[in-house]
């Protein structure tokens, strides 16, 4: 990673938080927040932090429970929003960009209706909103789903956690190597680092948890919505070997100022697949937020 790139920890919200922080020379109120998805952690963010640091500073936290941060729930999407709030106030920004991926998008909604003041765009790459078209995804139809980890996640009484302890090279692979339109994306140390961090103890156990609430999530969501649509400028971008448009479909129930792309030989990790093109499109978009 750059050398500019630090490491920090701070303890927000009831949760000892790591988090990578890229500042540019001038001390700034506003920032980039890079929220990563499951399962991936704040490395996810390597090939696109340096070439956005250069125009912003650049916020990327390890998400409760996962990576180098704590282990303590709640895992609920809203308490998981509050700690990158927290986190952005300990640090004292006043104007917040937010790009979340896969789960970290589920917490970026949140973060952006609950916090009007603070968020001013938001970025959601490959997700779909709990009770905005998850939900859907997820039925069971013919041909199957590639959303089947999500029933297998939400078992109780820890089958999950026995099935792949031991084997989280074997269960992770398919997210690795499947999941991407070009299978050769992730390197041997990128698919290694990812491992090692989800073997650590208790790691599995905590991503899972994310997923047992996605229940309670969907109803607050649902709520949201009733309550207000957003109204700060949305870019969905959905892979089109993965999600597609369906992710723009999703945040336009959500939102009223949504421009959606889908991207081609692109899987379910713009960011990794496709990093100088995001950085490109993220440079275009925020400062017009």
């Amino acid at each position: 990673m750059d050398q500019t790139i630090e490491h920090h920890r701070a303890a927000v919200n009831g949760v000892l938080l790591h988090y990578l922080l890229a500042r540019r020379s001038v001390p700034r109120d506003e920032a980039v927040v890079l929220l990563h998805g499951w399962p991936e952690t704040s490395y996810a963010w390597r090939l696109v932090v340096p070439a956005l640091s250069a125009r912003f500073d650049v916020l990327a936290p390890d998400l409760r429970g996962l990576g180098d941060s704590q282990r303590r729930g709640p895992f609920d999407k809203t308490t998981i929003a509050q700690d990158v709030r927290a986190l952005c106030d300990l640090l004292g920004y006043e104007r917040l960009h937010v790009v979340g991926h896969d789960m970290g998008a589920a917490v970026a909604y949140p973060l952006a209706h609950d916090a009007p003041d603070l968020v001013a765009s938001l970025v959601v790459l490959e997700m779909l909103l709990p009770g905005m078209g998850l939900e859907e995804a997820t039925a069971i139809r013919d041909g199957g789903t590639s959303f089947w980890h999500i029933p297998f996640h939400l078992a109780e009484g820890g089958h999950a956690e026995a099935l792949t302890h031991g084997r989280e090279e074997q269960y992770l692979h398919r997210y690795y190597h499947d999941s991407l339109y070009d299978p050769t994306t992730f390197s041997a140390a990128d698919r290694a680092h990812y491992v090692q961090a989800y073997r650590a103890p208790g790691a599995m156990h905590a991503g899972f948890e994310w997923y047992r609430t996605l229940f309670e999530d969907a109803r607050a969501n649902r709520r949201r919505a009733q309550e207000r649509a957003l109204d700060i400028p949305v870019l969905a971008i959905g892979g089109a070997h993965r999600m597609g448009e369906q992710v723009e479909r999703s945040l336009r129930r959500v939102a009223t100022a949504v421009t959606g792309e889908t991207w081609q030989r692109c899987g379910h990790y713009p960011h990794e697949e496709q990093p100088d093109r995001l950085v490109d499109r993220l440079l275009e978009f925020l400062p017009a937020a």
